[in-house]
């Protein structure tokens, strides 16, 4: 059987309009079921045509703002971690907002705020963190690389 659906529209216009086109297998809902000419029949695949793209841009819309919205939910779930882990790990000395505790002054912590503290590298927050500097005990061995990371990012955020 020829699948009616599938033929070229110029040679549309040289065939006589089907009767009846009957196939079981397909739903009664189905537009080769009715009695349509060709020509109708082409006209209800370029309709369908195009409803199908207007649900695919509404699926693609739908996805991206699915994936806008975790993206940010996980970002600030990383935040939320480094600053719970920079309150356990840092605060004691540098304290809460990163301009130092009366403690961490007497030990020479610095303050996370100046402009001193913000123009270093991270890779050089990054080594302090790890291995320790003056007073500061080294975290490389308790904390993982992403935890060294997230607290160097979250410092940043310190700035005034």
């Amino acid at each position: 059987m020829i699948d009616l659906l599938f033929i070229p529209l110029s040679s549309l216009r040289k065939l006589k309009p089907v009767t009846r086109v009957t196939e079981p297998s397909r739903p009664k809902s189905s537009l080769l079921q009715h009695e349509l000419p060709v020509e109708r029949l082409a006209e209800h695949k370029l309709e369908w045509s195009l409803k199908m793209k207007r649900i695919d841009v509404q699926s693609f819309a739908l996805l991206t703002a699915l994936a806008v919205l975790l993206s940010i939910s996980s970002a600030s779930r990383a935040q939320n971690a480094s600053e719970s882990l920079y309150k356990s790990k840092c605060a004691a000395c540098h304290s809460a907002d990163g301009s130092g505790s009366a403690m961490g002054k007497k030990l020479g912590a610095h303050d996370f705020q100046t402009a001193e503290v913000q123009k270093i590298s991270d890779a050089e927050l990054s080594d302090i963190i790890t291995n320790g500097k003056n007073k500061m005990p080294a975290y490389g061995k308790s904390l993982k690389a992403d935890d060294i990371k997230g607290l160097v990012a979250y410092i940043r955020t310190l700035k005034k």
